[in-house]
């Protein structure tokens, strides 16, 4: 139903996808951004605009914007705050791309378009 609300307001035929001006994400201490959760089929459903995410250890399922959409956006702010979120920072900064393990790697393709705004206990290890 989602994914039908995304097609009608952004009028979008087959194989498009929405363009957001501007995306604003968290990032979580396991590097998930949005509801791309590491090890879940929504990292590779690259067809779909939104896919259902199941996790094992939650109480309850999400639904996520894919990889392609997230990608689309003109602008994305990644925003990172706490002490907690120090070493998936460091890790996700400078380790080699790996969407399975680190989500947030699904955008680096477009990186250029990537505001990262963190704060100075997340950016403690840097």
């Amino acid at each position: 139903a989602y994914e039908q609300t995304l097609r009608s307001v952004f009028e979008l035929g087959a194989g498009q996808v929405p363009e957001f001006d501007l995306m604003v994400l968290g990032m979580c201490p396991d590097g998930h951004v949005g509801s791309l959760y590491p090890n879940t089929y929504a990292l590779i459903d690259n067809a779909d605009l939104v896919s259902a995410v199941y996790l094992m250890d939650g109480d309850y399922n999400r639904i996520t914007l894919t990889g392609p959409v997230l990608r689309a956006a003109r602008q994305v702010m990644i925003l990172v705050a706490g002490a907690e979120k120090a070493s998936i920072l460091r890790d996700v900064l400078y380790s080699e791309p790996d969407e399975i393990r680190y989500p947030v790697h699904v955008l680096w393709p477009i990186l250029d378009r990537i505001t990262w705004i963190v704060d100075a206990e997340a950016a403690r290890l840097l």
